[in-house]
């Protein structure tokens, strides 16, 4: 036995004659016949044809994106960057906080979802309750 096995108390593995195991096979459910993509399963394959669609337009006038979007979440996303718009769907209202100064020539500060305005009102104005200061 060699010393340094010797040492650290372990006898030489026997060498591994078994042949590497196969990769498994991916099942393909669906290959898209405009780009070739495969798809594990039905939902997938949905949603990978909504890419080559794109349903959602932006009916904004003078709009350039006149290709549309694969989903609402990405229509919304960029009527809001781009247009500045509250989104069509979801909360239509959201929260607006009455006790921040409006910023001359802005839009108010608009959070669509009640646990970020929440976490507004805890770091900015920590003494004030959410209904007080809830424009609605």
């Amino acid at each position: 036995m060699p010393v340094n096995q010797y040492i650290s108390g372990r006898m030489p593995l026997p060498p591994h004659n078994s042949p590497p195991r196969p990769k498994p096979t991916r099942q393909i459910f669906h290959r898209c016949p405009q780009c070739g993509k495969e798809s594990k399963n039905r939902s997938e394959a949905q949603k990978h044809e909504l890419q080559h669609m794109k349903p959602f337009k932006c009916d904004e006038p003078d709009c350039s994106r006149t290709s549309g979007f694969a989903t609402r979440n990405d229509l919304e996303r960029h009527r809001f960057s781009v247009h500045r718009l509250r989104p069509l769907a979801g909360p239509l209202n959201g929260f607006i906080c009455a006790a921040c100064p409006p910023n001359v020539g802005h839009q108010p500060k608009f959070w669509p979802r009640r646990d970020n305005f929440k976490a507004h009102i805890r770091r900015k104005h920590p003494n004030m309750g959410m209904e007080d200061i809830l424009v609605k």
